[in-house]
């Protein structure tokens, strides 16, 4: 079945929808969500209409604004399943917290350095 770019961006609403909800209220902003730059997002979905259920991955390329960085944090749904986390190719390890993921990377990066998650 074939996606369309309107399901696509409604399907990354979970990825997304509580960042643009806490620009509105500057001072609810957690301090990660400066530490790094996207750059893009890349979404592989798998979608059938005999289910109900979505699988797939997704590449998010940053760049990193903090002075350094060890975690990468990113926010999922936390009604959906994540069953592993790639930094840089490498599976890594992985904390969640609520909607909040925290994904170790494989070694610190530095202000300006790119990294895929």
């Amino acid at each position: 079945m074939k996606i369309s770019a309107l399901a696509i961006f409604l399907l990354a609403i979970p990825l997304i929808g509580l960042k643009a909800s806490l620009i509105n209220k500057k001072d609810s902003i957690p301090e990660w969500y400066n530490d790094y730059d996207v750059k893009f997002y890349k979404m592989d979905l798998e979608a059938s209409d005999t289910s109900a259920y979505i699988s797939g991955n997704v590449t998010i390329l940053s760049q990193v604004s903090a002075n350094v960085l060890d975690t990468f944090k990113f926010e999922l749904f936390s009604g959906l399943t994540l069953d592993s986390v790639f930094a840089d190719n490498r599976k890594t390890t992985f904390v969640r917290s609520g909607d909040v993921v925290s994904a170790a990377l494989p070694h610190a990066l530095q202000h300006g350095q790119l990294t895929s998650v």
